[in-house]
């Protein structure tokens, strides 16, 4: 848990991307798809996109603000979600990161589909996770009712193929109670 602390603490105070800390820990959970601290340290990164839609990330700053960055000195961009954000390199072979800005709705809904992918994805290496049906369930608590429908069919497709999951049994029973709950 401390290196996930210290990660925390470059991306606040170095001005660390939170969406390229989002690859590093899609990397992480390839191989450790069940450390509760990798997961809680992805709902600290993903918290502001998906409740703040409306605050602007930062992605990384110059160089010259921050010295421990190791971006190209004339870099300087802000973007909402990470799967946004793509690497080109310029005339002088240097890589430049290109950002598309959507609308808010779209930014979000975006951020909810790549933790749904991630959670689902890790749920599907391993039988049985219950850190990623948690985060499974975190992000279900924060959708609009309309994408619940969906989350149900999916979950109680999941259950028919995996009746001894019980983390996703659980996760099944929450989501139908957010639905009748509305």
């Amino acid at each position: 848990a401390t290196a996930w602390n210290h990660r925390k603490r470059l991306i606040e105070y170095a001005a660390y991307s939170r969406e390229l800390e989002l690859v590093f820990v899609d990397v992480v959970q390839t191989n450790h798809q069940k450390s509760q601290e990798t997961w809680a340290h992805r709902r600290w990164l993903v918290q502001p996109i998906l409740q703040n839609p409306f605050q602007e990330l930062s992605v990384c700053s110059s160089a010259s603000d921050h010295p421990h960055t190791h971006t190209p000195t004339d870099t300087h961009i802000h973007t909402q979600h990470p799967s946004l954000v793509s690497a080109k390199t310029d005339a002088h072979g240097d890589r430049r990161v290109d950002t598309q800005t959507p609308p808010t709705a779209t930014r979000t809904h975006m951020g909810w589909e790549r933790e749904l992918e991630a959670s689902s994805r890790a749920a599907e290496r391993y039988s049985k996770n219950y850190n990623a049906w948690t985060h499974k369930m975190w992000v279900s608590r924060q959708l609009p009712y309309e994408h619940l429908a969906d989350l149900a069919e999916t979950s109680r497709r999941h259950c028919r193929m995996n009746v001894s999951d019980t983390a996703a049994q659980h996760f099944r029973c929450v989501v139908i109670q957010q639905q009748l709950a509305h």
